[in-house]
């Protein structure tokens, strides 16, 4: 992986608005736009949407989760597939000249996702051509070792801006980043321990229900990385997974731990 500049960023400050704060890509420029080749509306036009986001690690491949590209609602073939990179608006993204929109060549999924429980819900993506990095495009550090995380880490996406619901929600064309806090695990299994899901020391636990609302990732974040900062650098420390209905149970998400599959994506993107 790309050790030497991986994690570099130009910070910004920006307002606050409903539903997370505006980013911009230079402040997160290894967030990709997961899009699908869809074919709907009353008059059907050819069109691609967003689906997931994902993350830039080297060069040629993209950190994602499992069940964007495998799962019941998604068996996704890489030519239906495409990685919009360098922008921070996922919609009329080609008016901006530092868009990179890249073509799939393979989507590997690790050999243990468990749908059912949430498991190994972690997937890479090989872009069909070298990605260039510049001022708006570079790879997230992934770290292979536990890190000290702070109670604050930060989640990015263009996810739905209401309360985890379909109806109603909508999804946004400028890119959001939201603070978060870290969610001790125990509490986590305590939630999620009538459920079907097993919470493991693979994932991590974040995001809150205050005054009346869900702090955390919406429909649209998911397989996007959840950061923390350590010495001016970003890493990735988990990728958005899975939650309960925020409203009805007062759940944290729920987050693939990046560093408990270093070997593997290191195995795998050679």
């Amino acid at each position: 992986m790309n050790k030497e500049s991986c994690g570099q960023y130009r910070p910004r400050r920006s307002g606050r608005v409903i539903g997370g704060d505006d980013a911009s890509i230079e402040e997160f420029p290894w967030q990709v736009s997961l899009q699908k080749f869809s074919i709907n509306g009353i008059v059907p036009i050819p069109h691609f949407k967003h689906l997931c986001g994902a993350s830039i690690i080297n060069h040629d491949w993209l950190l994602t989760a499992a069940h964007c590209v495998d799962g019941i609602a998604n068996q996704i073939l890489p030519m239906n597939l495409r990685a919009v990179i360098g922008t921070d608006l996922w919609r009329n993204a080609l008016i901006q000249p530092s868009i990179q929109i890249l073509s799939i060549s393979k989507i590997i999924v690790h050999e243990n996702w468990d749908e059912s429980a949430g498991k190994n819900d972690i997937a890479l993506i090989r872009t069909s051509r070298p990605i260039i990095f510049n001022e708006k495009v570079n790879s997230i550090c992934i770290p292979d070792t536990e890190l000290n995380i702070t109670n604050n880490v930060v989640v990015t996406g263009w996810g739905m801006t209401s309360d985890r619901s379909l109806l109603g929600g909508v999804l946004p064309n400028r890119l959001k980043k939201l603070h978060i806090p870290v969610v001790e695990m125990e509490k986590c299994r305590k939630i999620y321990n009538f459920q079907t899901y097993e919470i493991t020391d693979r994932m991590i636990c974040a995001g809150s229900f205050r005054n009346g609302h869900c702090i955390g990732a919406y429909m649209g974040d998911s397989g996007g990385p959840l950061i923390t900062y350590i010495d001016g650098r970003a890493y990735q420390i988990g990728l958005v997974s899975f939650s309960l209905p925020c409203r009805t149970y007062s759940a944290p998400d729920v987050y693939t731990k990046v560093n408990k599959y270093y070997k593997w994506i290191e195995k795998t993107v050679g």
